[in-house]
């Protein structure tokens, strides 16, 4: 697996919950509100990156890691807790049926 890609979806992953904020904050009007509209237009294409980030991050070994381990463990930190937030709501907003 590719380890070199773990720190720019980190990075991403940090820039959607960013978005994410600021769309909560100035997009509430509306029908449909442009806050969920945003917020899930940014969570289809950064759960899929987070997701591997987490992945790789996890499974790497420690000599086949490119770069500095330190940025590389703390995005793959990121990644792990965006993805198992996500993943979380997902299961108990679909699965689960109650309201978040």
């Amino acid at each position: 697996m590719k380890t070199h890609a773990v720190v720019p979806f980190g990075y991403a992953v940090l820039v959607a919950i960013c978005l994410m904020l600021l769309s909560s904050a100035y997009l509430r009007g509306g029908h449909p509100p442009g806050s969920g509209i945003v917020n899930l237009l940014v969570l289809m294409l950064t759960y899929p990156m987070s997701l591997y980030g987490a992945i790789v991050g996890w499974t790497a070994r420690p000599e086949a890691i490119a770069i500095r381990t330190r940025p590389f463990y703390v995005m793959t930190g990121v990644c792990l807790c965006f993805a198992v937030a996500v993943t979380l709501g997902l299961v108990v907003r679909y699965i689960l049926g109650k309201p978040i």
